[in-house]
């Protein structure tokens, strides 16, 4: 199904919880199935969870450690069934990164799956206020105590992240 968006009960990469074994009987359960998964500058990805609240910068950056040692060990182990698709790649080249899938996944592309309005969780309204394409980057506007909260994030999840094509600077 395209842009069919686990539930965080079945996949959320809390450190604590066991989504690696829930991702593997997902898998097993449909062999076919192609499942990608969408990776982000971690700088950006804490700053983001931070502005919409409920945990710390520790939690966020243990969060996202997580998300990639599970998309590492699912592509490892399932190298024809799991993918990774940077969020940068999808705002920035979205034709091109969408055709990516479309061959991993095996459908055929349709000029629909580029406008998000269309089958975003958010609908149509809320999307086009969104400003998806404003959150690329910000992390190097940050000032103040968001410098801190770069500077941590950085130290925390690089290199991991640079298996991924982030850079730190």
């Amino acid at each position: 199904h395209w842009g069919c968006k686990l539930s965080l009960e079945l996949a959320h990469p809390d450190p604590g919880s066991i989504a690696y074994p829930t991702m593997e009987k997902i898998i097993s359960a449909f062999p076919d199935a192609k499942v990608i998964g969408l990776t982000r500058d971690p700088r950006d990805f804490v700053l983001s969870a931070l502005s919409r609240g409920g945990h710390d910068v520790r939690w966020w950056i243990r969060e996202y450690q997580a998300m990639m040692t599970l998309f590492r060990n699912l592509g490892e182990s399932y190298p024809d069934t799991f993918m990774t698709v940077r969020y940068e790649d999808l705002v920035e080249h979205p034709e091109e990164t969408v055709r990516k899938c479309c061959r991993f996944a095996g459908i055929d592309f349709q000029e629909d799956m580029l406008d998000a309005s269309k089958w975003s969780v958010k609908g149509p309204r809320e999307y086009a206020s969104s400003g998806i394409v404003a959150s690329l980057d910000k992390w190097r506007h940050a000032e103040g105590d968001n410098l801190e909260i770069v500077r941590q994030v950085t130290l925390a999840c690089f290199p991991g992240a640079l298996r991924y094509g982030y850079a730190t600077d």
